[in-house]
């Protein structure tokens, strides 16, 4: 399992397809027909195991979403200072947004 693991942190067109594995694996099983899915429910799924089984150190986060952790981090980085250098906060409510001066 370890060398496995190790073999997949260090390709990265490998742990590309592993992650890809992952996620269709994921999906998949979360699909199932509804009269077998009180078996195969996708909440009780451990999915640090699962992406074991992909040789992944670690599961996946934001499945089925186009970015990563780091991404998310830098994008909310980036707003933040556009607020400070240009005083206008923007916040979304009741699905709107609205801006207001942070002064």
């Amino acid at each position: 399992q370890r060398a496995l693991q190790a073999c997949v942190a260090r390709n990265v067109e490998l742990h590309d397809q592993a992650m890809s594995g992952f996620r269709s694996f994921v999906r998949a099983y979360a699909a199932h027909p509804a009269a077998v899915k009180y078996m195969l429910h996708v909440q009780r799924l451990h999915l640090g195991h699962v992406a074991q089984s992909f040789g992944l150190k670690e599961a996946p986060t934001l499945i089925g979403k186009g970015g990563s952790k780091k991404e998310a981090k830098r994008k909310a980085v980036e707003r933040k200072s556009k607020e400070y250098e240009t005083g206008v906060k923007r916040v979304k409510r009741g699905g709107r947004e609205q801006e207001y001066e942070t002064g």
